[in-house]
């Protein structure tokens, strides 16, 4: 079963973060169709749109994606469940991550860690849309990373996979896109071209093979004979840059640019049609995309803008622009722009920073600023400035005036550092009143030492030696670092300040606390860096245990420890290793002299590899085994968590687990349950549990009341439940009325957050996958709300209704609800269900052949391997399973059978979310797989995952599957259960050659197949009440002597027989002898051997199913109940020795007493000890019948 991220970011948004107030400059920028985005050195990305006719910027977003460097942005289209054509962009850092967006929702969807090698820094990317080496849409598209590399990095742009490396240059290459493409046989060619920096043009061909059931094989080969270059102008400098553009290439010099026609008739293969000459120096270029034409903006090395716009082969000069006295105490940092020839208008927007004089900057706040203007061709200029627009910002009253620098989790609170103070906030406080803080601590300090650090440390009592040795209790505190290099001790629950330690002259840094397994001296203390200096901190004792001194002010890359020791290793910036032994003294000895420096990486790799040392990095990296104390976890009770990298840019920040919130319901629900007055069994208002349910269902649902929704549109259907009113004001009391809750954002692909601002989180619909989230964690707080508040009688109720008021209004993701639609949350699942269901029902016929199409391609039999991980593989699975078996005639054989064969391909994978995702679709759609797929191969797949599962999820998975196939087909089920029990066995008695664990293997199968019958005997008896027969003589196989299985399977026959016997009463068993009867069919018992596997006896003498079955307590007599014909049959069976030689031959063994009753009359019977029966009649009074 799966356990999909749940989660919800949520942020108050200051006047800093809605001005973007940020130390870090705009490395890149660009209008991508109405958006504007910045990437900031920070790596984050802002986005913007801009008004048409104020060119007032308006913040939709911020993104943090990225660690480094933001270096390009480009602009991707694709194709989704929902949209034909879904716009999204690509962000690249400068450390190789690649991240992919949709402009539309702000979401991450996909991240690469890196792209390219650690020495290699990327310069920028080039889109191929359509290659033409892949069979489809989802290998055709190819992204390029060049960098300072002689290597391009080839991607796919769908997976973001490295699909190959691109080497055999001779210098720093630039690629473009497809020059032309070819089909020949098996293998698709397609030609590209490089520029190196003298202007040399190289002409390469990229061959791929491919085939669906293979990898995707791709070639390079450069073509011989073609060595062409481009007409530069050698006083323009080296080439920096090119593109292809309509009828050309756009190739950037040093002093110009140019546009250059490719013309193979001439020797040097280009020829120069214009160009355009840049006195001032091309300091960068930014291209913008319009619907029939490219422009170009040039950024001087003096900071002046050119717009030339590229059409056809000719390059015409728009507008230029020099910074207007606005400026003039500002430093440009970038600028973008984008106009359309056909309109002849466009944008600009340039991206600035107050100039510093005397240490007061000149602006009135710190930080970026945005000044956008109109281009214009009427008046080739530059017109209606918007300046600085951020400035502008509005206000928010009741806020903190000092921005968030930092957060933590303490006490199950958050903790917000604002300055100098420190705010607690619960989750429903943090949810719904960030303004009225849980609780406040001041440091007493001045304004200029702001809090810069806040760190969560847990110091466990230890006990070295006796019974209880170990880390037991402990104390909880929060240490504050400042930017004067203070550091404050608050302890729990008094939330006070216990001490102040000056330690540095700068700013507190990091604060890592030791494990406790170390020496008795460093045994968990903190240690706490600066730029440039190292302090042990012994929290307990809240003194300083020692600082080492700085080492040429070089600041602390990573630290190290030595189980048992007193030793630590500090790794500085320059690769100088030291090592300290604390001893048994307050200061420390260095051990070795500084080694000559090299690389950092390589040290602590090489001291790792010895096995000694357990190597931290203060970046979050780890070169070992993670060596932070267990007690640094955050509390796991509550839903809070950390989202820390939003409070250091001033917009205070956490994320909310559902299901966190949803365990602590459900714990709250089954401690109600078990108190002793009916009228009790029910969680009151004011627990924790209820409190933060509604809080969150309050943020998610701001401003609306949630008994609306269950209004239905039809009015014959007003009656359906008949205390509605009382139950839409009972769901409205679920939310709060508060003034001012938080904002939502969105986790993406490696739980990137995005923050988006009130005005888009505002609109109806921002995109299905956020309507599709949304609705499904509020339906799934609500449901839950409802058990545990004593209404569960109206979950389904409230379900239907509010599923039913969503249908048609909103669009949704239905690939959001196949994620849950095998969670591990029974609330959720079967939330999931009923949404994946209701929407599925409400497509009209177009509609599911557009999700089909979609889908399809994602089915583990059409997929690139290269893409087998992808998760919409899992998602197609389930979709499409539940379509084919809702609209069987509706669908080709073909699609049917590429499901049913994708779902056993899951089957096999080693993933334990695909093995559960097959598990659940498989019995789903048992009815159409079954005739599509070998059934029996399926069904023993899924027994052999049953006899190696141990986690209950699984089990409970496997077991809903199983009940499923009986119920669609339950003579199939049976009869391959029969196989797997007696298959089990080996034909003959084992040899000592035989191998042992062959054997186990058999056994386990074997025993995990009796156990599924024993699950569904006791769930649901009717299932396989007509094929008892084969399964008890599969059982009589495993208990042969020649088997060799008796004493592995002893246990699981045992169980067997005993739910049996419980389940049917036309089934008796007497344990002393060992032997089982069945009414096996009309007219017919028969008697087991259990002893001797054998049949024992074949009884006859009535005509129907014998109803109740009973043996004496001799076991020498067996009596059964004829209740068609109302007869009460005894038969007495050999004993002793000749009980071995059964009944007489073939022959039926006939009753001993047959003894008739009125119909009706006859209620039950039992034996006595004595062999008398004594039946019980109708009405009262009993009957004696001796043997």
């Amino acid at each position: 079963m799966s356990l999909s991220a749940f989660s919800f970011p949520f942020a108050h948004w200051t006047p800093n973060a809605l001005s973007v107030t940020t130390a870090f400059d705009v490395t890149t920028s660009r209008f991508i169709r109405n958006h504007l985005l910045l990437g900031l050195a920070s790596g984050e990305i802002s986005v913007f749109t801009v008004d048409d006719d104020t060119n007032a910027p308006c913040l939709q977003a911020r993104l943090l994606g990225h660690q480094a460097p933001i270096i390009a942005f480009e602009y991707l289209e694709t194709v989704s469940e929902t949209a034909a054509v879904e716009p999204l962009f690509l962000s690249l850092s400068s450390d190789g991550v690649l991240s992919k967006w949709s402009l539309a929702d702000k979401r991450c969807l996909q991240t690469m860690s890196s792209t390219t090698s650690d020495a290699t820094k990327p310069r920028g990317m080039v889109i191929i849309p359509h290659s033409g080496l892949g069979e489809g849409r989802l290998t055709d598209s190819l992204i390029l990373i060049y960098g300072c590399s002689t290597e391009i990095v080839v991607l796919n742009a769908e997976s973001l996979e490295t699909v190959f490396v691109w080497t055999g240059h001779t210098d720093w290459p630039i690629p473009v896109a497809v020059e032309r493409s070819t089909e020949a046989g098996e293998s698709r060619e397609c030609e590209l071209l490089t520029i190196l920096p003298d202007g040399e043009v190289q002409s390469w061909v990229m061959a791929g093979k491919r085939k669906k059931k293979s990898a995707s094989v791709l070639t390079i080969r450069r073509e011989k004979g073609k060595r062409c270059c481009v007409e530069n102008r050698a006083e323009w400098g080296r080439v920096r840059w090119w593109q292809k553009l309509s009828g050309g290439y756009l190739v950037s010099q040093s002093r110009g640019i140019s546009f250059q026609a490719a013309d193979p008739a001439l020797e040097k293969g280009f020829v120069r049609t214009s160009e355009f000459m840049v006195e001032e120096g091309v300091g960068s270029i930014e291209i913008g995309t319009t619907p029939d034409s490219r422009t170009v903006i040039i950024i001087t090395e003096e900071r002046s803008i050119k717009v030339v716009v590229s059409k056809h082969d000719q390059l015409e000069e728009v507008a230029t622009w020099s910074p207007p006295e606005f400026l003039q105490n500002d430093i440009v940092m970038n600028v973008a722009a984008y106009f359309d020839s056909s309109l002849g208008e466009g944008k600009l927007a340039v991206t600035s920073r107050p100039k510093i004089k005397a240490g007061i900057l000149s602006g009135n706040r710190p930080g970026l600023d945005i000044s956008i203007a109109s281009i214009t061709r009427e008046h080739s200029n530059v017109i209606n400035w918007n300046e600085k627009a951020l400035t502008k910002s509005p206000k928010h009253g009741g806020l903190p005036d000092a921005p968030s620098a930092c957060s933590e989790i303490f006490s199950n609170m958050l903790a917000v550092a604002h300055g100098t103070e420190i705010n607690l906030y619960s989750p429903s406080v943090f949810l719904l009143s960030y303004h009225e803080p849980t609780a406040s601590i001041s440091l007493q300090c001045g304004a200029e030492a702001s809090i810069c650090l806040l760190k969560r440390v847990r110091i466990n009592e230890y006990l070295s030696a006796g019974r209880n040795a170990g880390l037991h209790g402990g104390k909880e505190y929060l240490v504050a670092g400042t930017q004067s290099g203070d550091l404050s001790l608050i302890e729990s629950p008094s939330y006070h300040c216990s001490k102040r330690l000056p330690l540095f002259p700068g700013a507190v840094s990091s604060a890592h606390l030791l494990p406790s397994n170390l020496g008795s001296r460093l045994r968990s203390t903190l240690l706490v860096s600066s730029s440039s200096a190292v302090s042990i901190v012994d929290i307990e004792r809240a003194r300083v245990m020692v600082t080492f001194p700085s080492h040429d002010y070089s600041r602390l890359v990573s630290f190290a420890t030595n189980q048992g020791q007193n030793v630590v290793a500090l790794t500085y910036q320059d690769g100088v290793r030291r090592e300290w032994d604390m001893g048994d003294e307050d200061v420390g000895v260095l051990l070795n002299p500084p080694p000559s420096r090299g690389s950092i990486y390589s040290q602590e790799e090489n001291a790792d590899d010895a096995g000694m040392w357990k190597v931290v990095r203060l970046d979050g990296g780890m070169g070992g085994e993670h060596c932070e104390e267990e007690g640094e976890k955050a509390g796991e009770d509550s839903p809070l968590q950390l989202c820390d990298e939003f409070c250091r840019i001033g917009l205070p920040t956490a994320t909310v687990n559902v299901r966190t919130v949803l365990r602590g319901l459900d714990l709250a629900t089954k401690t109600a349950a078990r108190r002793t007055r009916p009228t009790e069994r029910r969680v009151v208002g004011n627990h924790p549990a209820i409190i933060n349910a509604k809080s969150l269902l309050t943020a998610l649902v701001p401003g609306g009341g949630l008994g609306s929704l269950l209004d239905s549109d039809d009015d014959g259907e007003k009656d359906e439940y008949e205390d509605l009113e009382e139950l839409k004001l009972a769901v409205d009391q679920f939310l709060f009325r508060r003034r001012r809750p938080a904002i939502l954002g969105q986790i993406g692909a490696g739980n990137k957050v995005s923050m988006l601002t009130e005005q888009v989180v505002s609109k109806e619909e921002i995109s299905p996958t956020i309507t599709s989230i949304k609705l499904l964690a509020v339906l799934t707080l609500v449901s839950a709300l409802l058990v545990a508040t004593g209404r569960e009688d109206a979950v389904n109720v409230v379900l239907e209704r509010m599923i039913r008021n969503h249908l048609g209004k909103r669009r949704v993701a239905l690939g959001v609800f196949a994620k849950f639609w095998s969670d591990a949350n029974p609330t959720i699942r079967w939330v999931a269900r009923e949404c994946l269901d209701a929407f599925v029902s409400a497509l009209t016929e177009n509609e599911r052949n557009v999700v089909v199409e979609y889908w399809r391609d994602f089915l583990p039999v059409h997929v690139p391997p290269e893409l087998s991980s992808a998760k919409e593989v899992v998602r197609a699975v389930i979709l499409l399973g539940k379509l084919i078996t809702d609209y069987d005639h509706s669908y080709d054989e073909s699609l049917k059978k590429s499901v049913a064969r994708s779902a056993e391909l899951l089957l096999h994978e080693p993933v334990p979310i695909y093995q559960d995702t097959a598990i659940e679709v498989i019995g789903y759609s048992w009815t159409s797989f079954e005739k599509l797929f070998d059934a029996y191969s399926a069904i023993h797949s899924l027994i052999r995952i049953y006899s190696i599962t141990l986690s209950a999820p699984r089990r409970e998975t496997l077991h809903r599957c199983f009940l499923e196939i009986a119920a669609k087909n339950s003579p199939l089920l049976a009869s391959s259960l029969a196989t797997n029990i007696s298959n089990g066995s080996p034909s003959s008695t084992p040899t000592a050659s035989f191998a042992t664990h062959q054997l186990q293997e058999m056994a386990d199968i074997s025993a995990a197949a009796m156990r599924i019958v024993t699950y569904i005997v006791l769930t649901n008896p009717s299932l396989f009440s007509p094929v008892l027969t084969i399964i008890i003589e599969a059982v009589l196989k495993t208990l042969e002597s020649t088997s060799g299985l008796q004493e592995k399977v002893l246990s699981a026959v045992t169980d067997l027989v005993d739910a049996l016997v419980t389940s049917y009463p036309t089934l008796a068993f007497h344990r002393p002898s060992q032997r089982l009867a069945l009414s096996a069919a009309p007219g017919i018992i028969v008697v087991y051997d259990l002893k001797t596997s054998q049949t024992a006896y074949v009884l006859d003498g009535h005509h129907h199913l014998a109803t109740e079955l009973a043996f004496s307590m001799d076991g020498k007599c067996l009596a059964a109940v004829d209740r068609q014909d109302e007869l009460l049959l005894v038969w007495r069976l050999g004993g002793g020795i000749l009980s071995y030689l059964g009944s007489d031959g073939d022959k039926p063994l006939q009753p001993k007493i047959t003894k008739a009753f009125e119909r009706g009359k006859m209620a039950d019977m039992k034996w006595t000890e004595d062999r008398k029966i004594i039946v019980r009649l109708e009405g009262g009074g009993e009957l004696e019948v001796t043997v």
